[in-house]
Parts: C-alpha cells; structure tokens; sequence
C-alpha cells in the first residue's frame, strides 16, 4: 500500500484520492419572489415611518 505524507500525518494514498474527489456542485441560493421583495419594500418603508403618502410619521 503507497502512503502519502500530509504534514506530519501519513495517509494512504487511496485516502488522499478520495479526499481530492471534488464534492456535489454548490446550489445556486433560492430568489425571492416579487411578493416577497413587494412586502420586504413595505415593512421597510413603514419600519422608516413613510406611510405611503410621503408624510413622516415618527
């Protein structure tokens, strides 16, 4: 069996090689929907004290 030194560990090289394996490709992170962005733009713009109609109310 052919060992492969890593540092200071000495692994077999079967190991190594399944180490180096690459994994499963990365998913790409879900998007919001428009409703989603709709009602994230609403709560922010109320978190900020615009009503809607422009006038600050804090």
């Amino acid at each position: 069996m052919r060992y492969t030194r890593i540092g200071a560990v000495a692994l077999p090289a079967v190991v190594v090689l399944a180490l180096l394996q690459p994994g499963p490709a990365p998913q790409p992170a879900p998007q919001p929907s428009a409703a989603q962005i709709d009602a994230a733009v609403r709560y922010a713009r109320l978190d900020a004290g615009l009503d809607g109609s422009g006038a600050r109310h804090r």
